[in-house]
């Protein structure tokens, strides 16, 4: 509820509250900025970690499919077919990304209902029913619109658009494979998004091997890749490199 912008109504409630209380936070995870705002309500507060973030993910079976910018909803919608899940959730990053492939999968017959920060909350509660009782198989969301939701056994997640940050990347995924069932999470990822995603393996040590779909073969361009600097003969001895020390000193020279 902090992340959600809820603080006003919080402090609202806590000064209501008879002294003395006690004061619990919960949390999928706790960033800097729940952490900051936890401060002002606990007091020289114990912290239990059920399992960390990283321990949540590496349960999940992790894909990743590069494809061209125009090629991303109609192989969501491949994907969507031949994976045969019963219950797809589908994160956004946007109102206007979410309506998008709404609409996009609207009009491929597959049946899909959507939750976002415009939709109203007793109709994000019919979309959300709608899923889980399987009148839709596919429920697009976008992450503020889908805190909270809880949908038991969920075999699948996508990744529509890449999360901002690995927390959320975290809160994501942790929707499927909950209570050792299994569950699967798909990344759609176009050249934009390589540099972030590759941050999210780092932070969470995951190796998640990139796919190309049969038949959503490449043509955009693709970043170069950058190759590290190798080291001279005399450098990987442990040698001092004389010759780089004089170039070194002649562009100093230079610049007086």
């Amino acid at each position: 509820m902090l992340d959600l912008g809820f603080l006003r109504e919080i402090k609202a409630i806590l000064s209501h509250c008879k002294q003395p209380r006690h004061t619990m936070l919960f949390s999928a995870t706790i960033s800097q900025n729940i952490k900051k705002l936890g401060k002002e309500f606990l007091n020289n507060p114990t912290i239990i970690e059920v399992s960390s973030r990283r321990d949540v993910v590496n349960m999940i079976n992790h894909k990743a499919y590069k494809v061209d910018k125009d090629k991303k909803a109609q192989l969501t919608t491949k994907l969507i077919e031949s994976f045969g899940a019963n219950q797809v959730l589908l994160f956004a990053s946007s109102k206007i990304s979410a309506n998008s492939i709404y609409e996009y999968l609207q009009n491929k017959k597959i049946r899909v209902s959507i939750i976002h920060g415009d939709i109203k909350r007793g109709d994000r509660a019919k979309s959300l029913k709608l899923l889980k009782n399987g009148k839709t198989q596919v429920l697009v969301a976008t992450d503020i619109a889908s805190r909270g939701i809880d949908i038991k056994e969920l075999p699948l997640v996508i990744n529509y658009d890449l999360p901002q940050s690995t927390d959320d990347f975290t809160h994501r995924v942790g929707r499927t494979g909950r209570a050792n069932q299994k569950g699967m999470v798909i990344s759609i990822l176009t050249t934009r998004d390589y540099r972030a995603f590759s941050k999210i393996e780092r932070d969470l040590k995951l190796s998640i091997k990139r796919e190309i779909y049969k038949g959503f073969e490449l043509t955009d361009t693709q970043p170069r890749q950058t190759q590290p600097k190798k080291k001279s003969l005399i450098e990987k001895k442990g040698g001092f490199d004389f010759h780089k020390k004089r170039v070194e000193k002649r562009r100093r020279n230079r610049g007086r």
